[in-house]
């Protein structure tokens, strides 16, 4: 996941997520898996948590991930009430309803 190191309240946190098939068999993306991001913020004692769940925007994704190969795919989430302060970028890719895969990086929302 590559990110910026700071976001802006009330706007838009585009970032990037690349998947990489590192097995010597194809793995299919025809089931559109789901995912799942966050930014955390734990300004004092109590976190807040903007996020969003869905499927991949399949249609612009290969339809499987042949063996070594890896797809990026550029990824947006809204921080409207997301409060000030260090925080995490989150993202998941789920597989039956359970994070098969994460990856988390820090964030400051200003």
């Amino acid at each position: 996941m590559t990110a910026p190191a700071v976001v802006r309240t009330f706007s838009t946190l585009s970032y990037t997520v690349t998947l990489t098939n590192p097995t010597n068999t194809t793995v299919p993306l025809t089931s559109c898996p789901q995912f799942v991001e966050q930014l955390t913020v734990v300004p004092l004692k109590t976190s807040t948590t903007v996020g969003a769940r869905g499927p991949l925007n399949c249609a612009h994704l290969p339809l499987a991930l042949t063996a070594g190969s890896s797809v990026t795919m550029q990824m947006q989430l809204d921080t409207a009430g997301q409060v000030r302060g260090p925080g995490w970028l989150t993202w998941q890719l789920l597989e039956h309803g359970h994070a098969a895969t994460a990856v988390t990086t820090p964030v400051l929302v200003h």
